[in-house]
């Protein structure tokens, strides 16, 4: 018998088991036989001595599959207390553990039939009506704070995850906003200037229609340096000339039968532009198709 078992380092374990059924708490609980020489008929919640060189964690472990035949995890120590292992009145410091069920033996506790007689899940609102070995509902009482502080805690930290969550979506958000403006917050000023372009684009081919060179050329370096600033700022043109009509970027004006397949753009009335990646201003085109010019 377990009592009688002496070894050179002499220490008690024992776990405590609990779950919750309907929101409320149950505890494995198991009862000694009537001819254990110490607390016979008493209910306990499975534990024993630990072996030479069996740390507790171990010990316990042990203890809970040998007598109760379930697989457990230690959450955290709970008491230390004194236990009696001998007529003697022996006693050897013991460690009392709160511990969760992984997985049992045989598909649900089990006891050996020998130093245990019985063991069955009993709600912790019963356990007055149990004869209990001395220490463990006040330990009981303690695992089942320690679970719902845990539960609050964890609550609090999911909170917190959340709230960190929808605060990193909204930086992401602001900052979005944030590169959106700065991106197109000249989208007014550069639209109005697209106008003195235009201007501009017309006088060079028209002082080249005069065969006024000086002055083409002239007009050709404002128009160079006038792009480079806009283009700086995000502006680009939109290619027209050959390609096939794309309606995000290009505004059909007329259509003109051609040896082309449809809707290739033969001509383009008025260039298109983009700042950054949004059109700021469609390109005006003829393509080629049925219609007549």
């Amino acid at each position: 018998m377990r009592e009688e078992k002496i070894h050179k380092l002499e220490v008690h374990v024992a776990g405590i088991c609990l779950r919750k059924i309907n929101n409320e708490y149950e505890v494995l609980i198991a009862k000694r036989s009537s001819d254990r020489k110490l607390y016979p008929n008493k209910w306990e919640c499975g534990g024993g001595q630990v072996n030479t060189g069996e740390n507790f964690k171990d010990g316990i472990k042990r203890q809970m599959k040998e007598e109760l035949g379930v697989i457990v995890e230690v959450v955290c120590p709970l008491d230390i207390y004194e236990i009696l292992i001998s007529e003697e009145q022996k006693k050897i410091p013991g460690l009392r553990f709160l511990c969760n069920i992984t997985d049992y033996v045989d598909k649900e506790p089990k006891i050996d039939g020998r130093e245990l007689v019985e063991c069955k899940w009993v709600s912790v609102s019963n356990l007055r009506d149990y004869d209990l070995i001395p220490g463990i509902l006040e330990d009981i009482e303690k695992a089942i704070n320690i679970i719902e502080e845990r539960e609050k805690s964890n609550q609090y930290l999911n909170q917190l995850k959340y709230l960190q969550a929808d605060f990193e979506n909204y930086k992401k958000q602001i900052l979005k906003e944030k590169q959106n403006w700065i991106k197109f917050a000249n989208e007014e000023l550069i639209t109005e200037l697209l106008n003195i372009v235009d201007d501009l684009e017309i006088a060079v081919k028209t002082a080249e229609k005069l065969n006024d060179k000086k002055t083409a050329e002239g007009f050709r370096i404002i128009l160079d340096n006038f792009y480079k600033i806009l283009e700086k700022n995000g502006l680009k043109k939109i290619d027209a000339l050959g390609k096939r009509i794309d309606p995000y970027y290009h505004e059909v004006i007329s259509q003109q039968k051609s040896d082309k397949e449809d809707g290739i753009i033969l001509e383009e009335f008025q260039r298109g532009y983009m700042l950054n990646d949004k059109v700021i201003r469609h390109s005006k085109v003829k393509v080629s198709g049925d219609g007549c010019d």
